[in-house]
């Protein structure tokens, strides 16, 4: 393959696809330096050209380098607003760095240009819940239960908000339909049991 696409560059030297499929390979490789010479490349030959700023950070984030991924999924945004990765992908920096308020307003804005990505809206209701917002984070799962009614995640996560709420019937009845889509959903048993007791149930 790495033959094929060095052919494929002389050939075409300003074709920015070329590079950053030759950068995606060099990464599988796990040769990081090459794979950033070229996801670079690709973005000279085309400043918009979106996935290789998602490939390059990625890469970053593979090394450590947080902080820089971060920096090339903002000039990716800046360089097209209306690429929803970006966002997506700098909302999950942000929360691995604790900064909730900074991956919540990505979500936010991804969630605008993608409004049916449903890792991210179960990603943006955890978050919502955390911040207290259990509400927001209810109706996230419900939009992603309206999109996938099997999802058991959602059913989950809707039930962690709900526990906040103290609305415990739905809680039970959340997890219920959790475990039926996952049958050895461990946290979904452990919420559910956790309820019972408290209502005494035993």
């Amino acid at each position: 393959a790495l033959k094929d696409f060095n052919n494929a560059i002389i050939l075409e030297p300003l074709k920015a696809e070329i590079y950053n499929n030759r950068g995606y390979l060099f990464n599988l490789q796990k040769k990081y330096s090459e794979a950033i010479a070229d996801y670079d490349k690709s973005i000279k030959q085309n400043r918009k050209y979106s996935i290789a700023y998602i490939n390059k950070a990625y890469t970053l984030k593979e090394l450590g380098r947080d902080s820089e991924a971060i920096q090339v999924l903002s000039t990716a945004i800046i360089a097209n607003p209306t690429f929803a990765p970006a966002y997506l992908n700098r909302a999950l920096l942000f929360k691995e760095q604790h900064e909730n308020e900074k991956a919540l307003a990505d979500y936010n804005k991804g969630l605008m240009l993608e409004p049916k990505d449903v890792d991210a809206l179960l990603k943006r209701a955890a978050i919502k819940d955390e911040l207290h917002d259990e509400v927001g984070a209810i109706d996230d799962c419900t939009r992603v239960l309206n999109i996938a009614p099997d999802n058991a995640l959602a059913y989950y996560t809707r039930a962690c908000a709900e526990w906040d709420l103290k609305q415990y019937q739905k809680i039970i009845e959340d997890c219920n339909t959790a475990i039926i889509y996952k049958p050895k959903y461990s946290e979904a048993f452990t919420i559910r049991a956790n309820t019972l007791d408290l209502i005494g149930h035993y």
